[in-house]
């Protein structure tokens, strides 16, 4: 999320991990998640990112990282893209010389070794 400062420049405003959450869901969403893809009830999930009360539970006993790191969530995030093992999105193939994953794969991989997975998906919003 940017805010322009008063020179008119751009700054980045801090998002808390409930809006991270909540605006990676929506991206997702956008993406193609479907209910029958989330490995919670899909209702439920929307109606947890809408609620204060609720989210704070969500995250009080980590469940929100079922959602992210989920397959499913994960491609419908970062999409199919095909991306070699730096993460660069590959047009064309060399014959097996070059690694390729989805983007999805690579970037769930990533997240995996983050302390704060949540900041990483904040990089892609």
């Amino acid at each position: 999320m940017t805010v322009k400062n008063v020179k008119g420049k751009a700054k980045y405003k801090k998002m808390t991990n409930k809006e991270i959450l909540k605006k990676a869901i929506e991206k997702a969403v956008g993406g193609g998640w479907k209910e029958n893809t989330a490995p919670l009830a899909f209702g439920a999930i929307l109606e947890i990112s809408n609620n204060k009360r609720l989210l704070k539970d969500f995250f009080r006993v980590n469940h929100h990282y079922s959602i992210i790191f989920s397959h499913s969530f994960a491609k419908a995030f970062w999409g199919e893209k095909r991306v070699n093992d730096e993460g660069e999105e590959v047009l064309w193939r060399k014959d097996g010389i070059e690694t390729c994953l989805f983007a999805w794969e690579y970037r769930l991989q990533q997240m995996v070794l983050e302390k704060q997975p949540l900041k990483y998906l904040e990089k892609f919003l």
